[in-house]
């Protein structure tokens, strides 16, 4: 049975941007979560952190 949350003949999970190599993915993957966890750094969701905050993050 294909798994549909790959790419055909890759290992890479399918994709808003559709990569469907690894390596830049991978570059991509690592660029965007450096933002994020920059950009809650600086701002940091307040909350208790049930769904609300977490949907936020």
């Amino acid at each position: 049975m294909p798994d549909h949350c790959t790419d055909p003949g890759t290992e890479v999970l399918v994709n808003i941007p559709g990569y469907t190599d690894p390596a830049a993915w991978k570059e991509a993957e690592t660029a965007v979560t450096g933002l994020r966890a920059r950009e809650l750094a600086r701002t940091p969701i307040i909350g208790d952190f049930d769904l609300p905050p977490l949907q936020a993050i």
